[in-house]
């Protein structure tokens, strides 16, 4: 079995200047291509950068897969607020209009099909919020299809926020990926800053509602786990055994074991 540490949401940037983290991740990401199963390891990951959505995901689908949506957001616009600066705020997350012509056939179609049964779980004003943008999954890529047809486990828990929320909706979403953990802790907002009257205080004010594919707002659920592990007394100490991988690697051992040789 292959371990890839996912501790935070890398950006291409991120990468480059951390060779440490660059060097774990892309061991893991090697030695994955000739493994039965695969373990992402997303415990503590407070966000970052979309870039491992897509990155991890190209490894998964099957190169004959179809596109799959793994997220959508709406934007409030207050008066005055830069447009152009709110559309590359979306482009940084992968988030584009359903109209936007990047999109192949193949992905136009699939995001016809996915707002047909699209049911957001709140009602937002037009006259405040952007139109719906959508975040989509295709296959292909350098690494197209190396993980395909094996079992992947992520393990979670309810550190996992903002971007790394979204990565997690996303790996729901692709076929041989299993969530274990606890819940994330749900958030996915495009913070900015809020100065109050008089200066004197500045707040981070969540300016998207970011919706899962089901429908969900991520910051009122979070994402759950296919597999619910109870918190460990041993997750509290710096030392000793990591039980917490080891019943995740039990859990993807089992996986394997039932697909057989």
């Amino acid at each position: 079995m292959a371990f890839v540490p996912l501790l935070r949401m890398y950006s291409e940037r991120d990468l480059k200047a951390n060779r440490e983290a660059l060097r774990s991740v892309r061991s893991g990401q090697r030695a994955a291509r000739e493994a039965d199963g695969v373990l992402i390891d997303m415990r503590g990951n407070t966000g970052g950068s979309r870039y491992f959505v897509h990155e991890i995901a190209q490894r998964v689908l099957p190169v004959d897969a179809e596109p799959v949506i793994y997220s959508a957001a709406r934007v409030l616009m207050w008066p005055g607020r830069d447009a152009d600066r709110v559309r590359l705020q979306l482009e940084g997350r992968h988030l584009y209009l359903p109209t936007d012509p990047r999109w192949t056939e193949a992905e136009r179609s699939a995001i016809d099909r996915f707002l047909e049964g699209f049911r957001p779980e709140v009602d937002l004003p037009d006259d405040r919020f952007g139109p719906l943008h959508v975040s989509v999954l295709s296959p292909g890529g350098d690494h197209a299809g190396e993980w395909a047809g094996k079992p992947v486990v992520v393990l979670m828990d309810e550190r996992c926020i903002s971007a790394s929320d979204v990565f997690l909706a996303a790996m729901r979403e692709l076929p041989g990926v299993t969530l274990v953990g606890r819940p994330s802790r749900g958030a996915s907002g495009m913070s900015e800053p809020m100065e109050l009257r008089g200066g004197i205080v500045t707040l981070q004010v969540s300016t998207m509602v970011s919706f899962m594919p089901d429908g969900r707002v991520f910051d009122w659920h979070g994402v759950e786990p296919d597999v619910t592990m109870n918190l460990m007394l041993t997750e509290f100490t710096r030392k000793g055994p990591d039980n917490a991988r080891a019943w995740a690697e039990q859990v993807l051992r089992d996986m394997v074991d039932a697909e057989g040789p």
